[in-house]
C-alpha cells in the first residue's frame, strides 16, 4: 500500500493507463491552446522545449503538492484544472517583426520562403509552424521516453504481445 503518515496517503501507485492517457491528452491540449493565445498575441517562442513549459494548477489547493509535500508525479493534479504557461522567453519575438532576424530568414529561405519586407502570410505560417514543430518534438519526447518507459516497465508490452 501506499506510505501515510497521520492517516493521508504520501504516495501513491500511478493511475491506470486509460486516465494517463486522459491525462497527457488535456496537457498537450492545453499546450496547443496557450501556443494559441501566445500566436495570437503576434508573439512566437522560438525556443519552446520541455523546460520551457511551466504546469500550475486553477483548483485552490491543487498546485501540484499535496499534504505539503513535493508531489513526485504529475498525475497528481486535476488535469480540468491544468493551467499551461511557457517560460524561456529570452527569444520571444513578435511574428509581424521575424523578417528583421537574419536567422529566421535564412531558417526560412532554407524552405524556400522568400520573405518580403513582413506582409507575407507565408512569414507568419512558418514563424507559428517553427513553434508547433518544436511543440510536437516535446510532445514526442514525452511520449517516447516518459510514457512508453513507464509502460515498459509495468511490463505493458509483454501483456500486448501474447
Amino acid at each position: 500500500g501506499a506510505v501515510t503518515s497521520t492517516s493521508r496517503p504520501l504516495l501513491s501507485p500511478l493511475p491506470s493507463i486509460k486516465q494517463r492517457k486522459t491525462y497527457m491528452v488535456e496537457v498537450m491540449r492545453k499546450c496547443l491552446e496557450a501556443l494559441g493565445k501566445l500566436h495570437k498575441c503576434d508573439v512566437a517562442h522560438r525556443s519552446l522545449g520541455a523546460d520551457s513549459i511551466l504546469m500550475t494548477s486553477t483548483k485552490a489547493g491543487d498546485d501540484l503538492r499535496q499534504f505539503g509535500y513535493e508531489v513526485s508525479s504529475v498525475y497528481a493534479s486535476d488535469p480540468a484544472s491544468l493551467r499551461i504557461i511557457f517560460t524561456d522567453l529570452g527569444f520571444a519575438g513578435k511574428i509581424s517583426d521575424s523578417h528583421k532576424d537574419a536567422e529566421f530568414c535564412g531558417r526560412a529561405n532554407g524552405f524556400g520562403l522568400k520573405l518580403d519586407g513582413g506582409s507575407s502570410l507565408g512569414l507568419t505560417s512558418f514563424a507559428i509552424a517553427e513553434d508547433i514543430h518544436a511543440l510536437a518534438v516535446v510532445f514526442l519526447d514525452v511520449l517516447f521516453n516518459g510514457v512508453l518507459t513507464e509502460l515498459q516497465s509495468e511490463g505493458v508490452g509483454e501483456r500486448l504481445a501474447n
